[in-house]
């Protein structure tokens, strides 16, 4: 059973103003999520936005916290499990956005670490949920509302372990057959690897080998 470290008084957290999460932001995820549709800009398409409440690392606040499915795909390829959630998250994650090819424009890559819990923030958890029983947040999530990224984040990460425990050079094509699906999309996971340093290649683009360095 975890044990509870108490808090002095002047440490027990505070409330801080809703935010949008983004790259650089630590936090611990603390309730379930409450999903609905938005614009980010007036003209602009709505999409999928999640609110949950959340134990910021930087400023050991608590607040309310917005993001897209981009982040959701991350958190549950990270292996966060997916929602419903009924407790708090058995992790907190580090997010990180990297802009495709090195360029601040455009839609962004985007990757989450784990963070362990550390004993002292489960005495946070008391006045944290106090704060947030005041506010309007209301989950509203139902079981496999993200049944797609799960099902994606399955695919990638069986490219991922089978690239990086490859011995010899290959190709993406001995990749889809390991994988047993030949329509998956390899390429564009080994690319990310290269990109990462984990993998490297050569080769022009329909022939490209790939090794771990």
């Amino acid at each position: 059973m975890m044990t509870t470290h108490p808090v002095p008084k002047h440490l027990l957290p505070h409330w801080q103003d809703e935010k949008h999460l983004r790259s650089g932001d630590c936090v611990w995820i603390l309730t379930d999520i409450q999903s609905f549709e938005s614009s980010y800009l007036p003209w602009s398409k709505p999409q999928d936005l999640f609110e949950v409440g959340i134990y910021d690392l930087e400023t050991q606040k608590v607040g309310l916290a917005r993001f897209g499915k981009d982040l959701a795909y991350a958190l549950i390829k990270l292996g966060l499990p997916p929602p419903p959630w009924d407790r708090v998250a058995p992790f907190a994650v580090a997010l990180r956005r990297q802009a495709h090819d090195g360029e601040p424009k455009g839609r962004y890559l985007v990757s989450a670490e784990e963070i362990p819990v550390q004993p002292q923030w489960w005495g946070v958890l008391p006045t944290a949920f106090k704060l947030l029983y005041r506010t309007p947040h209301c989950p509203n999530s139902k079981p496999g509302m993200w049944d797609d990224l799960v099902a994606r984040a399955t695919r990638e990460n069986a490219i991922e372990q089978y690239a990086l425990r490859r011995l010899v050079p290959f190709s993406a094509g001995d990749i889809k057959i390991a994988i047993g699906d030949p329509k998956a999309d390899v390429t564009s996971v080994l690319q990310r690897l290269v990109a990462d340093g984990k993998l490297a290649s050569w080769g022009k683009k329909r022939g490209t080998k790939y090794r771990v360095p």
